[in-house]
C-alpha cells in the first residue's frame, strides 16, 4: 500500500471541505480493499463514497465536520495476505458552546461577576479568547460593551502540578549485564519548574564517579555506569513543586554469573567419606552417575536426567533426601532438513564432502558457490559444548534455476512455397518449462548438408516466419527452438524437405474425377471464416459456442475449427481447444471468471492453413476462472 506522507502525518481540514484520501495498492492475486473507523466499517452511503479498481481505492468525505475527526485504517488483503495502514483527518470548527451552567458569584447594583467551564469541544484548536454578551430579559436583542477592569492586574506564571512520564522502553523490566550500563529517562513538567530527586532502596541518590544525573527540563536521565549485581532494584524518580508532587518508578534487573553455593550440608560422615549435599549432579553421557548413597548408575543417557528421590530407613525412622542429575550430551540430529530456492551458480566441481560453514547461528543457510547442472546432497550436523550430532542429509538435488528450458515442438511445417521464399509455421511446445515462452528460433539447412542456420538474426515473437533469400531448385529443411526465461530447449525434428520453386498443380488421385469435370486446375488456399459463430447456452462457469461451416472451404477439406477467448480488460486472444483442431461445430468454453466479460472467435483449418477469424457478436459475462494457455493463430 502506497500513501501520500502528508495522509501518514495527518490531514488538516475546515468543516465544509471535501476530503479525498488516495491510495495505491498492489498484490497477486488482486487485493480487496477495507476502511474502518472506530471500529465499524466505512460504507459507501450519505456523505461516504468508496471507489475501488484493481490498483487503487479512494475514500472520498463531503462536507466534512467535526465528528470526522480520527483515524482511518485502510486494511488491503488477498489469499497471500493483508496490511493495514493508518490515515489521520482533524476537521477543524467553531469551538462548541462553554459547558454550563452559568455561576453568578457576585451580585452588585453596579456589576455581577460570572463563571463558566470551557466548551466539551474547541473545534480543533486551542481556545483564544471568549465573547461575553448581556441582555435585559424584558429585551430580545444581546449586547456587549467593551469595559475596562476597574484594577490593575498581576502578570504571574500559570501553575501547574509535576508530572512524571518515563520513556516507553523504562516502563517494564530493564535488564543490563554487569559492567554495562543502566540508563532510565524520562520527561518532568511542571510551572514552576519541579524539584527532582532520584532514590533506590529509601537511599537518595546524588551525583558521584558511577552515577551520572541530567536534567534539561522537560528530559531527565539517570545513568549507572559499571553495573553491579547491587545495583538492581526499584528505582524512584520524585518531582515536586508548590502546587504538588508526583512519582515514577523503574526496576532494574542486573546479570551476572551465580555466586558460591549457599546452605552447604555435610552428612554421612564415616571415616574416610562425607556426603556434600549442593541442589544439582551434571555428568556427560557415558558417564557413570554416581549418588553417595550405595546407588550407581553405569552408561548414563540423556534420558536419565531429572530427580532423584532417596529414602532411608531403620528402625529409628526414615530420612528423604533428593538429588538433581542433569546429562549432558551431544545434540541429536537436526529435523524438517529441507532445500528451497534454487538457483545457478559457480565454482569448481568437488568430488568429497566438504564443510560449508562450522558456525552457521540460525535454522537455514544461504549455500553459494554451486556448478549449475551438478548434482548435490546436504548434510547438517548440530553443535554444542559437549561435541558434534549426528548428520542428517538432504536427497540428491540438482543445481539450476527455478523453472526449465521449455520442450521439444512438434515439426515445423512449410506452407507456401515459391522459387525464393517458404512460410513456415508451427505448434508450441507442449511443455514451457514452467514460464512463458519469450519467442522461438527458426533453423534451415539444405538436406544433404549438415549445417543449421538461424533464419532470422533475433528471435521470433510469433510462430510464423517467411524464409527469403532462397535457391531455387534446392530442397530445404527446416526446424524450431522454443525460448522462456530459463534459456533454449531442444530443437525439433527437421520438417519435411522442400524445393524451393513456383508451386505447380498438385492432384490427389481422389480428385482426377473432379479435374477433369472441371478441365482445369485448382489451386488450393486457406478456407474462409466460419459463418454465423453465436452463444446457444449460459451456465455460472461456462458459455457454449456454436458455428457453420464457412461457405468456402479454400478447395481443400475442412480438418477442423480453433476457438479462442480474451478478456475484453486485455488485449491478449487465448487459445482454448488444446492440443487438437475441434472437429464438431460446437464448443463449451469452461473455467471462467465469475463476472468478467469476455469475448470469442473460431477459426476453420484445411490442410493449407488458418481462416480469418469470424467473431462471436458482443461481449458475455460468466463467473469462474479460467486457466487460459497463451497460443498464437497463424493467419495465411
Amino acid at each position: 500500500v502506497e500513501l501520500d506522507v502528508k495522509l501518514i502525518e495527518g490531514l488538516v481540514v475546515k468543516a465544509g471541505t471535501t476530503v479525498r484520501l488516495p491510495a495505491i495498492m498492489r498484490g497477486v492475486p488482486v487485493p480487496t480493499a477495507k476502511w474502518v473507523t472506530d471500529d465499524i466499517e466505512i460504507k459507501t452511503e450519505g456523505r461516504h463514497k468508496i471507489e475501488t479498481d484493481n490498483y487503487s481505492t479512494v475514500l472520498t468525505i463531503k462536507d466534512c465536520v467535526r465528528k470526522d475527526t480520527g483515524e482511518y485504517l485502510l486494511t488491503v488483503s488477498n489469499s497471500a495476505g493483508s496490511k493495514t495502514v493508518a490515515l489521520h483527518l482533524t476537521v477543524l470548527d467553531v469551538p462548541g458552546p462553554p459547558t454550563g451552567p452559568i455561576n453568578i458569584l457576585e451580585v452588585t447594583p453596579e456589576h455581577m461577576v460570572i463563571s463558566w467551564r470551557p466548551p466539551k469541544d474547541d473545534g480543533g484548536s486551542p481556545i483564544i479568547n471568549y465573547i461575553v454578551e448581556k441582555r435585559q430579559s424584558k429585551k430580545e436583542t444581546w449586547g456587549g460593551e467593551p469595559r475596562e477592569l476597574a484594577e490593575t492586574v498581576l502578570a504571574k506564571d500559570i501553575l501547574s502540578p509535576p508530572e512524571v512520564n518515563l520513556d516507553v522502553t523504562c516502563r517494564d523490566l530493564i535488564t543490563v549485564r554487569v559492567g554495562q550500563t543502566i540508563r532510565i529517562t524520562g520527561k518532568v513538567k511542571g510551572r514552576p519548574d519541579p524539584e527532582i530527586t532520584w532514590s533506590k532502596d529509601g537511599k537518595v541518590l546524588v551525583q558521584e564517579k558511577r552515577v551520572e544525573i541530567a536534567h534539561d527540563l522537560p528530559n531527565v536521565e539517570l545513568q549507572v555506569k559499571e553495573a553491579k549485581r547491587s545495583d538492581h532494584g526499584k528505582y524512584i524518580i520524585a518531582a515536586k513543586n508548590s502546587c504538588g508532587h508526583a512519582q515514577a518508578f523503574a526496576i532494574v534487573n542486573v546479570l551476572d554469573r551465580p555466586g558460591p553455593c549457599q546452605n552447604l550440608k555435610i552428612s554421612y560422615v564415616t571415616k574416610d567419606s562425607c556426603m556434600i549435599l549442593s541442589g544439582v549432579l551434571t555428568v556427560k553421557a557415558g558417564d557413570p552417575i554416581r549418588i553417595e548413597a550405595g546407588f550407581v548408575l553405569t552408561k548414563s543417557r540423556r534420558s536419565d536426567g531429572g530427580k532423584y528421590v532417596i529414602t532411608a530407613s531403620n528402625t529409628a525412622g526414615s530420612f528423604v533426601a533428593y538429588a538433581t542429575v542433569i546429562v549432558l550430551d551431544k545434540p541429536g540430529p537436526v529435523r524438517n532438513l529441507k532445500v528451497t530456492d534454487i538457483s545457478k551458480k559457480c565454482e569448481s566441481k568437488r568430488m568429497v564432502w566438504s564443510t560449508y560453514s562450522s558456525s552457521v547461528l540460525t535454522n537455514y543457510a544461504n549455500v553459494t558457490r554451486l556448478i549449475e547442472g551438478n548434482e548435490y546432497i546436504f548434510r547438517v550436523r548440530a553443535e554444542n559444548k559437549m561435541g558434534t550430532g549426528p548428520p542428517t542429509e538432504t536427497q540428491p538435488i540438482i543445481a539450476k534455476t527455478k523453472y526449465d528450458r521449455p520442450g521439444r515442438p512438434d515439426p515445423p511445417e512449410v506452407t507456401r512455397v515459391n522459387k525464393e521464399e517458404m512460410t513456415v509455421v508451427w505448434n508450441p511446445p507442449e511443455y514451457d518449462g514452467g514460464k512463458s515462452i519469450t519467442g522461438y528460433i527458426l533453423e534451415k539447412k539444405e538436406k544433404r548438408s549438415l549445417r543449421w542456420v538461424p533464419v532470422t538474426k533475433t528471435a521470433i515473437p510469433e510462430r510464423t516466419v517467411k524464409a527469403t533469400g532462397l535457391q531455387e531448385g534446392t530442397e530445404y529443411e527446416f526446424r524450431v527452438i522454443a525460448l522462456n526465461k530459463a534459456g533454449p530447449g531442444k530443437p525439433s525434428a527437421p520438417s519435411k524437405a522442400v524445393y524451393a520453386r513456383d508451386p505447380q498443380c498438385k492432384l490427389k488421385v481422389s480428385d482426377i474425377f473432379y479435374v477433369i469435370s472441371k478441365y482445369f486446375c485448382t489451386t488450393f488456399n486457406p478456407p474462409g471464416p466460419p459463418a454465423f459463430p453465436k452463444v446457444v447456452d449460459s451456465t455460472r462457469n461456462s458459455i457454449s459456442l456454436s458455428w457453420s461451416k464457412p461457405a468456402y472451404d479454400g478447395g481443400s477439406p475442412i480438418i477442423g475449427y480453433l476457438v479462442e477467448a480474451k478478456r475484453v480488460d486485455t488485449d491478449n486472444w487465448v487459445r482454448c481447444n488444446l492440443p487438437k483442431n475441434l472437429q464438431a461445430t460446437r464448443f463449451v468454453v469452461t473455467g471462467l471468471i465469475e463476472d468478467t466479460e469476455y469475448q470469442f472467435r473460431v477459426y476453420a483449418v484445411n490442410k493449407i492453413g488458418y481462416s480469418d477469424p469470424s467473431d462471436v457478436p458482443d461481449t458475455h459475462t460468466t463467473s469462474s476462472q479460467l486457466t487460459l494457455i497463451p497460443s498464437y493463430v497463424v493467419k495465411m
